[in-house]
């Protein structure tokens, strides 16, 4: 078996135990549901699916039930950017990178480069002031709560919320290091969650207009001391915005008079010696040595 054919199989398995797990999630919510309606026929006196008695609808039209407090939590799973909301769990970078390639890869590429016109996760540091900035959770987020939230709530893509936190958790490791934030030996934990520095932390402002310019623009027109009649000035003819009066008149002004402007020949310059080679930083060949490690898969 090459290894083209042992990773077909990998992705067979793989989507067989997906297919598996979304079938258990639609047999349990059928089960909530027929509980649910059953309780709902019952009326005042009926038992809810946790076995708390079910709300009177009296005074509600009679439509649906006030959620329960266990439903509100199932669907109460925000992270903040404090790490209010953060489950328990922990995740390493090897652990991620696996999972990754397993569940993120088809679209978001091997390294997080993107594949086709899928979004890029990785790189793009000190890009954003370019004219083609390159927006990824390392160069562009300023939460790495952002990044959870949003795997752990809707990836990967068509099996939404089949990871377990530990999982979240140990993709995420594994994004971070592919943006050169972390360590190959990183594990991503609650505990350590706010400690992972964001470059783009600083980059975004509040919008504060609301209080400090809207003020400005809603205040009344002023409709006193008009002038008797305006007059017109210059046509913006170019840009074709000024209706023609119908004179033909040319409003753009001429030329200045006078003699052609010379120009100044310029004076060449020695061209200068090369500069010799600089020598190689130990400490920074070093560090190269160690970022090689992800491009030694194909290099």
């Amino acid at each position: 078996m090459n290894a083209n054919t042992a990773r077909l199989e990998e992705l067979k398995a793989s989507a067989k135990d997906q297919a598996a797990q979304i079938d258990a999630l639609k047999k349990a919510l059928d089960e909530a549901q027929s509980k649910a309606r059953a309780a709902a026929a019952s009326g005042g006196g009926g038992v809810s699916p946790y076995g708390e008695p079910a709300p009177d609808p009296a005074g509600k039209l009679g439509l649906g039930r006030d959620a329960l407090p266990e439903e509100v939590a199932a669907w109460d799973g925000d992270v903040f950017p404090d790490g209010r909301g953060l489950p328990e769990g922990s995740g390493d970078v090897a652990t991620g990178e696996e999972l990754f390639l397993d569940r993120c890869a088809t679209c978001h590429g091997d390294f997080g480069e993107g594949s086709g016109r899928w979004p890029v996760l990785a790189g793009g540091l000190d890009s954003l002031t370019d004219e083609d900035p390159v927006k990824t959770v390392g160069s562009y987020w300023p939460y790495l709560s952002t990044a959870y939230d949003y795997i752990h709530r809707s990836m990967p893509f068509g099996a939404a919320q089949t990871l377990s936190d530990d999982e979240a958790y140990a993709i995420l490791a594994y994004i971070l290091y592919s943006n050169d934030l972390v360590d190959e030996d990183f594990v991503l934990s609650k505990d350590n969650f706010l400690s992972v520095a964001m470059p783009n932390a600083d980059g975004f402002i509040v919008d504060d207009r609301p209080e400090t310019e809207y003020k400005k623009w809603r205040t009344e027109p002023c409709m006193t001391n008009c002038k008797d009649e305006v007059h017109i000035t210059m046509h913006a003819r170019v840009l074709d915005v000024t209706p023609d009066d119908g004179t033909g008149g040319d409003h753009a002004s001429a030329a200045p008079a006078g003699g052609e402007t010379q120009m100044a020949s310029a004076t060449e310059t020695p061209a200068a010696a090369p500069a010799s080679a600089p020598a190689i930083d130990p400490e920074l060949a070093k560090k190269g040595e160690k970022v090689f490690k992800k491009c030694k898969a194909c290099h």
